[in-house]
């Protein structure tokens, strides 16, 4: 990771934000790689991230981009909603 910027808890893992690689990364509880959400500048930066009780996962942007709903597509378990 090139900066962490944020950290949600979910069931036995965890998602982490990383503001310069543009990405939210989801680990185990042991802190094994499972997953990578978005690619270069998709996030464009993300700064915060929250899970919903229902399972989606949050993510907020620190360069003001308006969130407008784009998709929602599923990667391994979990059901991702991007702005």
């Amino acid at each position: 990771m090139r900066e962490p910027s944020d950290t949600a808890v979910c069931g036995k893992g965890f998602y982490m934000c990383d503001f310069k690689s543009h990405c939210v990364i989801e680990f185990s509880e042991k802190g094994n790689f499972l997953s990578r959400i978005g690619y270069e500048n998709v996030p464009n930066f993300p700064n915060g991230i929250d899970v919903s009780d229902v399972g989606d996962v949050l993510v907020g942007d620190s360069h003001g981009y308006d969130c407008v709903f784009k998709t929602r597509y599923f990667v391994i378990r979990i059901r991702v909603s991007l702005c």
